[in-house]
């Protein structure tokens, strides 16, 4: 009989050699990345001109310019310049939604999913994986936040103490996630890919977030959820059937039991004068 412990109780330590250690942030670590940069602000602009149809309406793009228009009831829109330097068509709503859901998002799925790939494989060390996988985190909220408030330039007070609330509760989850996997007790396997890839989908949370404290400002005062297309939770069908309610009374996207699965749309209504901003 072999002298050499089973391989079960060996690999547990190989694979802790291998992962290196978490960054374990503090508190203040943990702040001090919930604050955006002009710096990073730009590089999100970037990514999100590669991963988006419609490069260009954050900024930074010299071709492909839109600007903000008003319309009626106070709402304002984005809007692709034609030529001559006018405004085009207005850019509904439903089409941002639609492209956070099905470009943005799951542009940044892939790249959380591959880097904790390389993870598994041995290719990245657990300290790089939480520094990349924090960046992403702080991209696809940020995103969120822009496009819900008109773009970084005209982020409010408001918006960015969402978005910083936002990045620091996304920042805790992500450090105690690579603490779990150090520790062993996150499995090093498709569970884990899932898991990351999770913290993608939270940038359609600080967008609807955003945009609720937006509508507000805009003299919005009711709000009603409409159902995705998806299968959803007893909660959002619960506060769907509400109908239109004070702003600021259903529970917001991402809050309930489905978490950043939701594929729910919320709307907001003036009640004195009908307008409805979808």
């Amino acid at each position: 009989m072999s002298g050499k412990p089973p391989r079960w109780e060996v690999l547990p330590s190989i694979i802790r050699q291998m992962l290196g250690d978490p960054l374990r942030w503090t508190d203040d670590e943990i702040a001090y990345l919930a604050t955006l940069t002009p710096r990073e602000a730009e590089r999100f602009i970037e990514q999100y001109d590669r991963d988006s149809r419609y490069p260009g309406l954050l900024g930074g793009d010299e071709d492909r310019k839109y600007t903000i228009i008003f319309a009626s009831g106070g709402a304002w829109y984005w809007a692709r310049l034609r030529a001559d330097g006018t405004p085009g068509p207005g850019i509904p709503w439903r089409r941002i939604r639609f492209d956070i859901d099905n470009k943005l998002i799951r542009a940044s799925m892939r790249r959380t999913g591959a880097m904790t790939e390389r993870l598994i494989s041995g290719e990245m060390n657990l300290a790089d994986w939480q520094a990349a996988m924090a960046r992403e985190v702080k991209y696809i909220n940020s995103v969120g936040a822009f496009l819900a408030d008109g773009g970084p330039e005209n982020l409010g007070v408001d918006a960015a103490s969402i978005l910083r609330e936002q990045l620091t509760s996304e920042l805790k989850y992500l450090d105690n996630f690579a603490n779990q996997l150090a520790d062993g007790k996150a499995p090093l396997n498709r569970r884990s890919v899932n898991r990351a890839k999770m913290y993608s989908k939270a940038g359609r949370s600080t967008y609807e977030r955003v945009r609720r404290n937006v509508a507000g400002r805009y003299n919005f005062d009711e709000e009603r959820r409409y159902l995705g297309a998806a299968d959803h939770c007893d909660c959002c069908i619960i506060e769907a059937d509400r109908g239109w309610q004070p702003i600021g009374s259903l529970i917001p996207i991402g809050a309930c039991t489905c978490g950043p699965n939701c594929q729910c749309i919320v709307v907001y209504r003036n009640s004195e004068t009908g307008d409805v901003w979808e």
